[in-house]
């Protein structure tokens, strides 16, 4: 989930934009956007008043001396940990770790990281319209599941369900899946009116109506929301699941790498004696047969992420949009790294004070579902949002600012969000819907904002 801070030197709008007016950007398949959502794209100025950045942070106390013990015995006392391990301990531990204790204080220009939804209200916004225009092209309209994985400070949802609203749309519920009670709580602050009471024995573990009327729920785990109609996104949530790490050594053999203590009581990065049972049933077969890999990253989580998706899309109806940066598969070299003020850092370094995360490999993930669903893409999240109509968004929301630094403002931020100094190139876009859609996609030769990309 992690962005380094915004550069504030200017933008270069022709860089990114085409060269030409600003509303030119994404050809065709904008143009059908722009006639469908006309009405959106002109009424609606700054709705959400987060023209530029949007951050609000605190300091972040320093819980790491208490874990990095907590790991430290847990090594001595039954041996060399996984790195999945390490991750889950120090993002998720009530014991100093990142997002368990530190909340919301980790987003924003003072926080770790800036992710795109707190950069500008446009990139909520055009998620929010494409989940609404392939809603209607899939022919639904009885009522149906908004899910999101890992939700942030809650703004990527506040901007989707203005736009929801602003389509008059009364037929979604939203759902939400967090495991950090902080993060909950800033979520609920800034979708809801009041805060509610944690529930007991029910599926969710709150439940609320947001400011602007949709019922809202709260879960632990994808896996307790009802089996409804439902459409998933998620941005920059795959990135923070835990991986594990494997390397082949010069006579071809894999080894998982595991983190262990060194001579100095210092946390260290080791590989395992030999194959074990894991390395075996993790890599797979092309993998482990392809002499050009010698290391690689795998996330169970993930795996299991897609996999629970496909299979709702495909039993109850639906589609998903998942956006984290990432690659085709292409990469073949180890991705974990760590972020703290903007900055990478060595992930063993302080535990629990740093965001770790590892590149998504959106071609492994497709290989585990394009049996049972379509995928598009990935794509990148430039090309993406051209496609959505951002150019034409981004001269309606200058149209309203009222000073030459909000106008710089809002070009910085749709510069981090497009260009490939940012997040334009870096950050992937990929979709799923079921096979039953296949006519339907065919026909209108695939979803917007995935012109030519590739299908499975």
């Amino acid at each position: 989930m992690k962005m380094m801070r915004r550069e504030d030197e200017g933008t270069r709008e022709n860089e990114y934009l085409g060269g030409g007016r600003i509303n030119k950007i994404g050809g065709s398949i904008q143009c059908s956007i722009e006639e469908w959502f006309g009405v959106f794209f002109f009424a609606q100025t700054n709705a959400s008043g987060t023209i530029g950045i949007v951050s609000e942070k605190s300091s972040i106390e320093d819980y790491s001396s208490q874990l990095l013990r907590f790991i430290k015995q847990k090594i001595k006392t039954n041996g060399p940990i996984s790195i999945a391990d390490y991750m889950r301990l120090t993002s998720s531990s009530p014991i100093g770790g990142y997002y368990s204790c530190h909340g919301s204080d980790i987003f924003g220009e003072k926080g770790d990281f800036i992710t795109a939804p707190e950069l500008t209200q446009m990139f909520g916004e055009l998620v929010g319209v494409w989940c609404y225009y392939e809603l209607k092209n899939t022919g639904y309209n009885m009522e149906w599941q908004l899910v999101e994985n890992g939700p942030g400070t809650g703004q990527l949802m506040l901007d989707i369900t203005r736009v929801l609203k602003q389509f008059n749309e009364t037929k979604v519920s939203l759902h939400l899946v967090e495991t950090s009670d902080s993060l909950l709580v800033r979520q609920e602050s800034i979708l809801c009116e009041n805060l509610s009471q944690f529930i007991e024995e029910k599926p969710y573990v709150r439940c609320n109506v947001t400011k602007n009327g949709f019922p809202i729920y709260w879960y632990r785990s994808i896996g307790e929301i009802p089996s409804k109609f439902s459409v998933f996104i998620s941005n920059e949530f795959l990135d923070a699941l835990p991986i594990n790490q494997f390397k082949r050594d010069l006579k071809g053999k894999w080894h998982e790498v595991y983190v262990n203590l060194d001579a100095d009581d210092k946390l260290c990065f080791m590989l395992s004696k030999s194959e074990n049972l894991l390395t075996l049933s993790l890599l797979p077969e092309k993998v482990r047969h392809d002499p050009s890999i010698d290391e690689w990253e795998i996330s169970v989580a993930a795996d299991s992420y897609i996999k629970q998706v496909a299979d709702a899309i495909t039993n109850f109806g639906g589609f998903a949009l998942i956006i984290d940066y990432g690659h085709d598969g292409s990469r073949k070299d180890f991705s974990l790294r760590a972020y703290k003020d903007h900055s990478v850092v060595h992930p063993l370094e302080n535990p629990g004070q740093h965001d770790i995360t590892a590149d998504v490999n959106f071609g492994h993930l497709k290989d585990l579902v394009k049996d049972r669903t379509l995928i598009y893409g990935p794509v990148e999240q430039r090309a993406f949002f051209a496609q959505m109509g951002i150019g034409l968004r981004l001269e309606k929301l200058m149209n309203s600012c009222k000073t030459k630094e909000e106008r710089q403002a809002l070009l910085n931020s749709c510069e981090m969000l497009l260009s490939d100094k940012g997040m334009g190139t870096r950050f992937k876009v990929m979709s799923l819907f079921p096979k039953t859609l296949k006519d339907i996609l065919i026909q209108r030769k695939g979803p917007a904002g995935f012109a030519n990309a590739p299908t499975f």
